[in-house]
């Protein structure tokens, strides 16, 4: 319901990663981290501190969303070595690394008269897990529909990621018209996140938040 972290889109942060998206999504976390509550006793600044000291607020580490600009094998590291959870979109530029491109869905469709008709049948799911870096975090990776080239990229949030058929209808009686899309966990995830985006971004409109 609240800005609680932001960063201005300049080339003055410190470099973590080369990438600026990345770096970015790294800074991002870096302060969500910090307002985790770990259990330690929080200590008030007093009135002429110079130090901003940052109130634990969250019970458990949170669950980020991104889109293309901040995807890259940088940020999905940094989100699993933290234990952050993320969703993301990722660009057809960045591909998990050190798999060949012909194993992604990373071409282009061309546009035909059956533009909304299925290309991509099976839906391509990746896992990765370090169990020296990451401890229990998980890497999943799954083609985004069946549609298109997009893919979509997680840190421990799907258990499963499997093809199923979301019915539809319209209309009544003789004029009734049903079919059905197919779908998976990881697009329907998506689109509920990309609908809770959507309202958070029309509350900091609404909000007049102003930053120079």
């Amino acid at each position: 319901m609240r800005v609680r972290a932001c960063i201005h889109r300049h080339k003055l942060h410190k470099k973590h990663f080369s990438i600026e998206g990345c770096n970015e999504a790294k800074l991002v976390c870096d302060q969500l981290l910090a307002m985790v509550d770990n259990g330690e006793a929080f200590e008030t600044a007093s009135y002429n501190s110079d130090y901003r000291f940052i109130r634990p607020i969250l019970r458990k580490k949170p669950h980020v969303t991104w889109d293309n600009y901040f995807s890259g094998d940088q940020t999905m590291n940094c989100c699993a070595e933290n234990g952050i959870g993320t969703t993301l979109t990722v660009s057809r530029g960045r591909l998990p690394k050190g798999v060949p491109s012909k194993f992604w869905y990373k071409s282009r469709p061309e546009v035909d008269d059956r533009s909304r008709a299925a290309r991509f049948l099976n839906p391509i799911v990746a896992i990765k897990t370090d169990p020296t870096r990451w401890g229990t975090s998980v890497w999943q990776h799954a083609s985004f529909q069946s549609t298109s080239s997009c893919n979509i990229a997680h840190v421990n949030a799907l258990s499963s990621c499997e093809l199923f058929a979301q019915q539809k209808q319209r209309r009544r009686a003789l004029f009734k018209r049903t079919w059905a899309i197919e779908m998976n966990e990881s697009r329907q995830l998506c689109l509920s996140t990309c609908g809770k985006i959507d309202k958070i971004d029309h509350m900091i409109k609404n909000s007049n938040l102003c930053c120079r």
